[in-house]
């Protein structure tokens, strides 16, 4: 079965696009700043290399009254992801629909009972973010345990490269089993980096 590959979270550079063509994806999340629209020459060359490709912001709030103010007359056409820097963001990121996925980090809360009861949205968890991980072991164990919970109680997870350049990319079947071996899996979650982010890019962009 042909797979849409997406990776929901890069820098709008024209040497990646061309990378992630070549990697197999067919769909990727921009990173711009508030307000910043994607180029047309840009969106003009991944459409010439048949990528899907939509802008994406990040929020990072620490309380819902932050959320709800950052969420409040969101445009429909970008991924928005939210970094909860507090359980109680945690929480909401996670149920209100107006959010794409959420940035999970080495620092997050833990998901337990309570928080599981409410995740709807997609967590999403970036190379860049394990990376930063390795550097600490108490980190590590964090991102561990967080992609443990998540496979084994089958809630939505998104694993992305968060490159800013070409050297920070991989294929997408490493990305997928990155993240089942993180989570002591041996078969690829690939999941993870098709059909769960590409479903956010369809919907950003009209088709679902």
């Amino acid at each position: 079965m042909t797979r849409d590959y997406t990776d929901l979270w890069v820098s709008p550079d024209p040497e990646i696009l061309k990378r992630l063509r070549a990697l197999g994806y067919s769909a990727c999340g921009l990173e711009l700043g508030y307000g910043e629209a994607l180029p047309q020459p840009f969106a003009r060359a991944a459409a010439e290399l048949g990528i899907s490709a939509v802008v994406k912001r990040i929020y990072r709030a620490g309380s819902r009254q932050e959320i709800l103010e950052k969420l409040r007359g969101r445009p429909g056409n970008i991924i928005l992801s939210v970094m909860p820097l507090s359980r109680e963001a945690l929480m909401v990121a996670l149920r209100d629909e107006r959010v794409d996925t959420v940035i999970a980090h080495p620092e997050m809360a833990e998901v337990d009972r309570n928080v599981l009861e409410v995740y709807q949205n997609p967590l999403e968890i970036s190379l860049a973010a394990v990376r930063e991980s390795l550097k600490d072991f108490r980190r590590l164990k964090n991102i561990v345990r967080l992609c443990q919970t998540c496979i084994a109680e089958e809630k939505p997870l998104v694993i992305s490269s968060g490159a800013r350049n070409v050297y920070e990319l991989r294929k997408p079947r490493q990305m997928a089993y990155l993240l089942s071996a993180l989570a002591g899996y041996d078969n690829p979650w690939d999941e993870a980096v098709s059909t769960t982010p590409y479903t956010v890019v369809r919907r950003c962009t009209g088709y679902v």
